[in-house]
């Protein structure tokens, strides 16, 4: 059985860079969720996820098993060049702010970022893979991911897997940085 996905948006309080708490209005969405899913297995996605504070995963994991056996985390990890990059163009596609970028401020502390997930849900139930398009299965992430945990997709899914957030070619990158740093 397809797991369904739980749209779950992360409107936490925040205290400048960090997630403060898995807050109410989080937990109301999930509870409407739960009261009307039947799925047997759960898709909970987000990149925000990885700025939770320990304190909110705990809140959340507690919360999970509340409703669930059990809980896997999975997540793809870029090489530092690769995220730094993608970093970079991410700033440069957001047109309210300055194209400033601090490669040393850049450099993914990946320590930080992943080891809360090993002491919350506990390291046995976390699983890192490596993002590298060159290995994904049918050379594409959604194919990756589904194929590495077993998801049988329907075909409206199988043939709605857009590309969303398509990295820019260096030239692109040079163009729009060249024209947000003169406007």
């Amino acid at each position: 059985e397809k797991p369904e996905s739980l749209p779950v948006h992360l409107a936490v309080g925040r205290t400048g860079e960090k997630v403060d708490a898995f807050n109410n209005h989080c937990r109301a969405v999930l509870d409407a969720e739960v009261r009307t899913n039947t799925a047997r297995d759960w898709l909970l996605s987000g990149e925000a996820l990885t700025i939770l504070q320990p304190d909110s995963l705990m809140a959340l994991r507690e919360y999970l098993l509340e409703h669930l056996d059990w809980v896997r985390v999975v997540a793809y990890v870029r090489a530092p060049s690769a995220y730094m990059s993608s970093a970079f163009q991410q700033v440069l596609k957001e047109p309210m702010r300055a194209p400033s970028f601090n490669v040393g401020e850049s450099y993914p502390d990946y320590r930080a970022t992943f080891e809360k997930f090993d002491d919350v849900f506990s390291a046995e139930n976390v699983e890192l893979w490596k993002f590298d398009p060159a290995t994904f299965h049918d050379d594409s992430v959604v194919s990756d991911f589904v194929h590495r945990l077993n998801i049988e997709l329907g075909e409206a899914d199988e043939t709605d897997q857009r590309s969303a957030n398509e990295s820019l070619s260096l030239e692109a990158a040079q163009i729009l940085y060249s024209y947000r740093a003169l406007t």
